[in-house]
């Protein structure tokens, strides 16, 4: 007695990488005259003695074929997704169907730490090659069902070997259990630089930025990096702001140059994003963590979700902008407030970050005493890069007899 056709069904669900349910769809012969309902399956499908998968259902309303006729039964497959079984089905069938394996394989030394030539994945689709692979494959059926055929019930015990199992696209739905532990470890292994930033617009609890860079060491895999959430920059433990990162294009074992502008960044905590100012002011030196999660990565037409990425990037401080130099001074007025210079001056920017500072008041100096201010507006810093400005400043009448200073005898200091 024959309780199985030829052929059976696997169709992978959206939900399958959740909880590892599919679906499968079971045709089914009756050899007897009255109809037969199908009470109960419980089925263990194997590859080579490998689990594919389980099939236990009990049916609250159950599926009848016809008396000595044909019919369908649709259940949920609790599916083995372990990743190495996934691969030996795929490369096994590979082999079988007669396909190229070079690529594939070169592809899962990535896990092993290797690092294959980039032109071994030249042409290669994993999505082709999983449908290719795929095809013509065959399990083995071991099953008992519990049938009820007219007023009786019996239990039918069941094994059946070679039974041809058709897959769909659905079944690349099954590509990230294997991928995207590849797609974690390429973005483990790149890098991340900053080279310049520029903060425009700066407020109270945003700004916007342009921000210069590279992602490097990516790996022998062009791939679409994708940042569908914000990206986390921290300094010392502690969260300074979020702000969005646009899809980045890499091209094998070259990376990615970052050109982004008008990103909008969002102070998330002031009194931290307070205290990393006060440090890069004063410091040669200051590291920031780049985290964020759910990354895509798009490689060789598949897609990888669920990739996190954590970077240190290092960069350069302000280091108390020590490199003042002031070039020449022009006295443009002298009246009863004292006399008014306008000094052209030069200030490096040693720093990674750059800004336009709207109004900068230092003081002037003459053997400790101050003697008025002098005001540089719009003072643009360019990152390591010196910026000339105009700085307009005051020597009060107060100071005394103004003779040398327009004779350049006494020194002068800004600070």
């Amino acid at each position: 007695m024959r309780a199985l056709d030829s052929e059976i069904e696997f169709i992978v669900l959206e939900i399958t990488l959740v909880n590892g349910l599919a679906q499968t769809v079971v045709t089914v012969n009756n050899p007897f005259e009255p109809p037969m309902s199908i009470l109960s399956i419980d089925s263990k499908i194997t590859y080579n003695g490998v689990s594919v998968g389980t099939v236990v259902s009990t049916f609250s309303t159950p599926p009848v074929i016809p008396g000595v006729g044909q019919g369908s039964i649709t259940a949920s497959l609790a599916l083995n997704t372990n990743p190495h079984d996934l691969v030996t089905l795929i490369r096994t069938q590979a082999v079988k169907n007669g396909l190229d394996t070079t690529a594939f394989d070169a592809l899962l030394s990535l896990q092993a730490g290797g690092n294959p030539p980039s032109n071994i994945f030249d042409g290669f689709n994993v999505a082709d090659f999983t449908i290719k692979a795929m095809a013509g494959l065959v399990v083995d059926i071991t099953m008992t069902t519990t049938v009820k055929v007219g007023e009786y019930e019996v239990t039918l015990p069941y094994t059946q070997t070679g039974v041809s199992t058709a897959t769909d696209q659905t079944i690349l739905k099954l590509i990230p259990i294997v991928g995207t532990p590849i797609a974690q470890i390429l973005v483990e292994r790149s890098t991340l630089a900053f080279d310049a930033i520029r903060i425009l617009s700066p407020g109270e609890t945003s700004f916007s930025t342009d921000i210069n860079g590279l992602i490097g060491d990516t790996g022998p895999l062009d791939a679409q990096i994708v940042f569908p959430n914000p990206v986390t920059v921290s300094f010392q433990g502690k969260d300074l702001g979020t702000m969005m990162m646009p899809t980045v294009n890499a091209v094998a074992n070259k990376g990615a140059v970052l050109n982004m502008t008008n990103v909008n960044f969002t102070i998330t905590d002031t009194a931290a994003y307070t205290d990393f100012t006060a440090y890069a002011l004063t410091s040669a030196k200051f590291n920031w963590t780049i985290s964020t999660t759910g990354l895509v990565v798009n490689a060789m037409g598949s897609s990888l979700p669920g990739v996190t990425m954590t970077k240190t990037v290092s960069l350069d401080g302000f280091n108390s902008l020590a490199g003042l130099k002031l070039t020449a001074y022009n006295i443009t007025d002298i009246d009863a407030a004292g006399m008014h210079l306008q000094i052209m001056a030069e200030l490096y920017n040693p720093s990674t970050i750059g800004m336009t500072i709207p109004q900068s008041i230092f003081n002037t100096e003459s053997h400790g005493k101050v003697l008025g201010p002098a005001v540089a507006t719009n003072l643009a810093l360019e990152p390591h890069s010196p910026s000339p400005f105009i700085l307009d400043a005051t020597i009060a009448t107060g100071n005394g007899d103004l003779n040398p200073y327009l004779t350049v005898q006494c020194p002068v200091t800004w600070s």
